[in-house]
Order: structure tokens, then sequence, then C-alpha cells
């Protein structure tokens, strides 16, 4: 692009442009760029606090990451803990099974397979990965057999209580009871 000024300079933008990006990406020499000495050192200077935030940016978030990293990986221990906690106390639990078996007996057919469904979780121990389908079960008994689900529910919030996990475990179920349709 030529660029005509009132007073018939001509300017040559898009080569000079190109040229500046070739600078700015180390692919060209300041120097060859630009030929006064007073620009060209400032030209330098700011190339170098440039890089100088590039790689102070880069070390933060490369900071950043790794501290979140650790953080996340703490969490997934610790709700792989709370899991084993709950599996631990409501397998042991033999009130719990006694309500699953005597429901399984009264239940309508879609409420005996959620029911099965919470019992082999139990038995073989809560997994993050069961969370779905364990909350999947609940919503499915209380929607066909609240009065089943009440039940389950008061005897896992006295277990948890009661339990080793006391409110850590209390806490845990209040929020994926709230996860429940109402």
């Amino acid at each position: 692009m030529i660029i005509e000024s009132p007073e018939g300079d001509k300017d040559i933008i898009e080569r000079t442009l190109d040229e500046y990006g070739l600078v700015i990406c180390g692919k060209m020499e300041p120097r060859h760029f630009l030929k006064d000495p007073n620009h060209l050192l400032a030209l330098k200077h700011k190339l170098e606090l440039a890089n100088m935030e590039i790689r102070h940016t880069k070390e933060l978030m490369y900071s950043e990451r790794s501290q979140f990293g650790k953080r996340v990986k703490a969490l997934e221990s610790e709700v792989e803990r709370l899991y084993t906690l709950i599996g631990d106390s409501l397998q042991s639990n033999h009130s719990f099974r006694k309500i699953i078996n005597e429901s399984f007996q009264a239940s309508q057919s879609i409420t005996k397979t959620a029911l099965k469904l919470l019992e082999r979780r139990l038995l073989n121990g809560l997994k993050e990965s069961d969370k779905a389908d364990i909350i999947e079960a609940f919503k499915t008994i209380k929607k066909n057999d609240p009065g089943i689900f009440e039940q389950l529910f008061d005897l896992i919030i006295k277990g948890s209580i009661s339990g080793a996990a006391g409110s850590f475990l209390y806490k845990w179920i209040t929020i994926v009871s709230s996860s429940l349709p109402k």
C-alpha cells in the first residue's frame, strides 16, 4: 500500500509492517529495519522487555498450573476416601441391608431394580464412577416409593453421623440429597 501525504511524500506501509513483524518475531535483526541508532536502541529495549514479560508470564502460569494440579489430586483423593468411608459404613450396617431386603419384597419392579443396584454398589464399595448410578437409583426410589426412600435416607444420615466420618459424611450426604428431585 502506498500512502501519499499532502506534502507529496510516499510511504510504503505493507513492506514496513511486514519487516516490523519479522523483527518482532525474531526473524529479522532490528538493525536491518531501523537505521537511526536511538530508534534502534529503543526498539531493542522494548523487545527485551516484551521477552522478559513473556518469560515471567509463562513461569507464573506454570506455577499456578502445578499448584492447581496438586489441589485437584488432593481433592480427588479426598473424594475417593469419602466414597470408601461411606461404602464401608453402609456395607457394615446390617440395618441398611435389612431395609433393602424388606423393601425389595414389597416394592415395584422398577424400585427393585434400583434397590439391587444400590446393594451391589454398596457391597462392592463406592467409587467415584458410581456416583451417577447411585443418585439415579435414589431418584428412582424416591419417585416410585417415597416411604422406602425416607427409610434409607434416615438410616444413611443416622449411620453417617454415628460413624467414623461424622459431620464430614453428613455434609456430603446432604449435598447428594439436594441433587435429588424434591
